[in-house]
C-alpha cells in the first residue's frame, strides 16, 4: 500500500512538472529552444529578411500590407507613398577581376526617383560580407549620407563632387569608400566599372509599435536586372529593421515576424541566400569579420 502510494505521488509530481514545462513553452516559445548566435557588431548592421516571390505573391502581399488591412500581427501598418511605388536605380561597380564580388562585397550608386513624393536623391554605398540566420541577412552598410538631395537633407561632406568623383577616390573619407578601403587596401579604384544595373519599383509599409514608432518595414519590389545587355524581371519581398537603437529582443522579433510571413505566404523555399552575382552566402556568425566591421565596433 505504501509502495503504491509512493508511486502515485511520484507519477502526480511528474505529470505536474510536464504540465508546467508545456505551459512555459506555450507562453514563452523562445524558451523552448536556444536563440541563434548573432554576428559580431550586429548593432551596426543592416538586418533584413529577403525572399524571391512571384507576381501573384507580390499582389497577395501588397493586399496584406495595405492601408485597408490596417494591422499585421500586433503592429499597425503605416503605408508609405499613398500606397504607390517609387523607383530606385542601383548601378553596381567592381574591378575587372571582380575583387568585390568574390568577397561578397557591394559598391553601388543609388538614385531615388520620387515619382509620388518628389524626393529625388543619390547615394554611394558599400556593403560588407553578409551572413544569414534563417531568412535574415546581416551586413554592415556604409554611405547613408546623400551625394545630392533636392531637399538638401543629410548631405555628405562632399560638396561639389559627383558620385563619379567619390567612386574614383577623391574623397577617401566618404563612409562608403572608407569602409571599402579598409577591406580592400590594395584595390585600384581607377579600374572600377559598372557591371550591373538594378531598377526597382518599390512598395513600402512600416510596422508601428504600441507607441506609434516605426520599428520594421516591409518592401515589395518589382525588379529589372540588366547585365551584359540582357534584362531579367523578378519580384522580391523584404522585412527590415529600421530602429536605430536595435536590441537583441527586436532582432529576434524580426526573425519571428519573418517566420510568420514565410508561413503565411509559403515562402520557406524562396529565401534569397546568394549574392547579386550568384555567390552563396554563409550562415552567421562568420569566422572572420571584415576589417570594416571590426572598425565599426571599435571605440
Amino acid at each position: 500500500m505504501l509502495l503504491a502510494d509512493l508511486r502515485m505521488r511520484t507519477f502526480t509530481r511528474s505529470a505536474l512538472l510536464i504540465r508546467w514545462l508545456l505551459t512555459i513553452t506555450m507562453l514563452s516559445p523562445g524558451l523552448a529552444m536556444a536563440q541563434p548566435e548573432l554576428p559580431s557588431c550586429w548593432q551596426e548592421m543592416e538586418i533584413e529578411a529577403k525572399w524571391k516571390i512571384s507576381n501573384k505573391k507580390f499582389n497577395e502581399m501588397r493586399a496584406t500590407f495595405s492601408r485597408r488591412a490596417g494591422l499585421f500581427d500586433r503592429y499597425r501598418l503605416d503605408v508609405r507613398w499613398e500606397g504607390n511605388t517609387n523607383q530606385f536605380i542601383d548601378n553596381f561597380y567592381d574591378t575587372g577581376s571582380k575583387t568585390l564580388s568574390k568577397s561578397l562585397n557591394t559598391l553601388r550608386h543609388r538614385t531615388r526617383y520620387g515619382t509620388t513624393d518628389g524626393e529625388n536623391w543619390q547615394e554611394v554605398q558599400y556593403k560588407s560580407t553578409p551572413c544569414f540566420i534563417d531568412a535574415a541577412w546581416f551586413r554592415l552598410e556604409r554611405g547613408d549620407c546623400r551625394v545630392s538631395d533636392e531637399l538638401g537633407r543629410n548631405l555628405c561632406d562632399t560638396e561639389g563632387l559627383s558620385y563619379r568623383d567619390i567612386l574614383a577616390g577623391q574623397t577617401p573619407e566618404h563612409p562608403a569608400m572608407a569602409a571599402l578601403l579598409q577591406d580592400h587596401a590594395d584595390i585600384d579604384l581607377s579600374t572600377l566599372a559598372q557591371f550591373l544595373q538594378v531598377s526597382t519599383h518599390r512598395y513600402r509599409a512600416r510596422f508601428l509599435d504600441e507607441n506609434d514608432q516605426p520599428v520594421f518595414r516591409v518592401t515589395l519590389d518589382k525588379v529589372t536586372r540588366t547585365e551584359n545587355g540582357m534584362h531579367a524581371l523578378s519580384y522580391e519581398a523584404e522585412i527590415e529593421m529600421i530602429d536605430d537603437q536595435a536590441t537583441e529582443a527586436s532582432v529576434f522579433e524580426l526573425l519571428r515576424l519573418a517566420k510568420k510571413i514565410e508561413d503565411k505566404f509559403s515562402l520557406g523555399k524562396s529565401r534569397i541566400q546568394v549574392s547579386k552575382t550568384g555567390v552563396p552566402i554563409s550562415s552567421c556568425p562568420l569566422p572572420s569579420p571584415s576589417l570594416s566591421t571590426i572598425a565599426a565596433c571599435t571605440p
